[in-house]
């Protein structure tokens, strides 16, 4: 029992994580302690869940952030808004504002 409400409560804290930052980072782990969750509440020992926890996090990693490029990159393109790349140049403001 102490398992189940242990990744209940990893799982909130990883989507309330994630609803803070918004980084994708904390979406991984909450898949992983959802999928340890349902070890937990099938009887399977700590290590599986511990397994199926880095698994399914780094599942989530390979699945989720390919996604998320994709989609910004698709809002990018249906925009038209593409970062330019430009030249900075460093240290060159003294000579264009007449400071010799």
């Amino acid at each position: 029992m102490t398992g189940i409400c242990g990744w209940f409560l990893a799982f909130l804290f990883f989507l309330g994580a994630e609803c803070i930052c918004r980084c994708l980072v904390s979406l991984w782990f909450a898949c992983g302690a959802v999928a340890a969750f349902v070890l937990a509440a099938l009887g399977r020992q700590i290590e599986e869940q511990l397994l199926m926890f880095v698994l399914a996090s780094l599942a989530a990693f390979l699945l989720i952030r390919p996604l998320a490029f994709l989609g910004n990159f698709l809002k990018n393109l249906k925009t038209g808004d593409f970062p330019a790349k430009t030249k900075k140049k460093v240290g060159g403001h003294g000579a264009e504002a007449g400071y010799k």
